[in-house]
């Protein structure tokens, strides 16, 4: 199975920037979750490990231009480079 780094930069395919806080057990579920913070505004939030790489189809979705994506597969959250380093 694939991880997320814990600290890594992800680009959600419908925009946004997160980072992954840490990796969890789900204690209804027993299964791994993902813990990711926004960067823009600190809200945290949860996800299945197992959708995190999932595939979507980005059909009804607009770039940052306005131009509609064709029907179209792409990863749920894709890892980008940090904008710093420490």
């Amino acid at each position: 199975m694939k991880y997320p780094k814990v600290n890594g930069i992800y680009k959600h395919y419908k925009g946004g920037l997160y980072e992954v806080i840490t990796l969890a057990t789900c204690t209804d579920r027993k299964i791994p979750v993902v813990v990711y913070r926004s960067t823009l505004f600190g809200t945290v939030y949860t996800r299945d490990l197992n959708e995190w790489f999932q595939s979507v189809n980005r059909e009804e979705l607009y770039d940052d231009t306005g131009k509609q994506y064709e029907d179209e597969m792409t990863y749920r959250f894709v890892e980008v480079e940090p904008l710093y380093n420490f």
